[in-house]
């Protein structure tokens, strides 16, 4: 026995991909993040902090490109910052083609959303799970990962 009783699938993998890993693992437990915003990047030196404005784990700043989109960054205590995607990771509409890969847990996970919103999405999860069809997000407001390109 690995000792290890459940992996989390990386969201570069495409479902092509995922279910071959899956295949190797059978006795293993495996997860999709279906929900949420991924780290781009972990600095040790904040920037936050750099401007003089250290909140030390208390605030969330955004980082905005030239493009207009808005990436946000966690500031953690110790003085690291965490940078976010700008958009969410949304697959609540491909539950089915996620579950033929064997996945047998979508992890939702939760950084900058309010309480309020957080609880929507569950919701929209747990509903789209027990085959109800999920509601349409906006065009251009998340992203699927690499789940339908790969890398």
């Amino acid at each position: 026995m690995s000792g290890l009783s459940c992996i989390t699938i990386s969201p570069e993998l495409n479902l092509r991909d995922i279910a071959e890993v899956v295949s190797y693992l059978p006795d293993i437990d495996a997860e999709l993040i279906g929900y949420g915003r991924i780290p781009l990047m972990i600095m040790k030196n904040c920037p936050i902090k750099a401007l003089g404005r250290c909140q030390n784990g208390k605030n969330i700043y955004k980082l905005r490109d030239r493009k207009g989109m808005e990436f946000p960054i966690i500031c953690t205590k110790g003085c690291n910052a965490v940078l976010l995607n700008s958009k969410p990771i949304y697959t609540a509409d491909m539950i089915d083609e996620i579950r033929k890969t064997k996945i047998n847990c979508i992890r939702l996970n939760f950084t900058v959303e309010k309480s309020e919103e957080c609880g929507k999405i569950v919701n929209i999860y747990r509903k789209a799970l027990e085959g109800e069809i999920p509601p349409s997000m906006a065009e251009n407001t998340f992203t699927r990962g690499h789940l339908k390109r790969g890398v």
